[in-house]
């Protein structure tokens, strides 16, 4: 793997990209969460070392990009500002990809918030890329944790004035069931482990907004995962989504236990993320 910077917003974006391979049929590339990123935490098939050897024997080349405000990325840690800015990140990425590697397909893979980045970069920039896998996609907000209209309403007005306040939800809800993973990300430098900024909030909840309106213009292949029982991202809010777009090509695989951090396995002993791993190597294999 190597790591570089390109410019986005006049900021410093990190890619982290597969140079091992050179016979290649199309390229992957990897979209993080809300406060995630793409370096080193746990050995378990989240990684994205374990991405790439896993994508590498289909012939498939892997890149994973650092949003703004995300790992080795400019700007405040858990930050981006404008949601259109990751947008903007990704637009930029793939501009380097096509200069390079004219004509080889382009998929995109993004979980939780990515997979919000990566559907509205889909929905404006659909002649890029050839498909789209979402694992446990931002698609809108579990019914417990959506503040009520005035509270809404306040919310939204001090996010002008407080952009950084650290209000939005708590520390201790997990997205992820291994204990142990838990502990590394805690101990790395590069995770947000904070409350969700304000103005970070309120970007992400207006995306789910935006979707509501915009969801049947969908019409790209699609493979989707989720936990029906995922306390971060809304299951119900995906299929929702899932249940509206017009592509002829579309899947989604509900996980009737599982939790939000899909490639994290929950035991020692849990193959299902492996499994999950195969399943998009096969998905992608069969459309290239």
């Amino acid at each position: 793997m190597k790591e570089y910077f390109i410019l986005s917003n006049k900021k410093k974006i990190n890619v982290i990209e597969d140079d091992t391979i050179i016979d290649f049929k199309c390229i992957l590339i990897n979209i993080h969460g809300l406060g995630s990123h793409f370096q080193p935490v746990y050995d378990c098939p989240n990684e994205l070392n374990r991405r790439i050897e896993n994508f590498k024997l289909a012939k498939i080349k892997t890149f994973a990009i650092e949003l703004t405000g995300h790992g080795k990325s400019d700007m405040i840690k858990g930050y981006f500002g404008d949601f259109d800015n990751l947008i903007i990140d990704v637009k930029n990425l793939i501009d380097v990809i096509s200069y390079k590697h004219k004509k080889k397909p382009i998929y995109l893979i993004g979980e939780s918030m990515g997979g919000a980045v990566a559907i509205k970069f889909s929905l404006l920039y659909k002649h890029l890329i050839s498909g789209v896998i979402l694992l446990a996609p931002l698609c809108g907000i579990p019914k417990e944790n959506i503040p009520g209209n005035t509270t809404k309403r306040i919310l939204y007005f001090l996010s002008e004035y407080f952009p950084h306040a650290k209000l939005l939800g708590r520390k201790s809800v997990r997205g992820c069931l291994n204990k142990k993973y838990n502990l590394e990300r805690e101990k790395n430098n590069h995770s947000y482990q904070d409350k969700v900024m304000l103005k970070t909030g309120k970007e992400c909840v207006e995306f789910c907004d935006w979707l509501k309106k915009h969801s049947n213009d969908f019409d790209l292949p699609i493979l989707i995962f989720h936990a029906e029982n995922d306390n971060i991202t809304s299951f119900d809010s995906t299929l929702e989504f899932f249940n509206n777009i017009i592509s002829k090509d579309k899947k989604l695989i509900n996980i009737s236990e599982g939790h939000h951090s899909i490639l994290v396995p929950i035991k020692d002993d849990d193959v299902f993320p492996t499994g999950i791993l195969l399943s998009i190597t096969n998905w992608i294999n069969y459309r290239t």
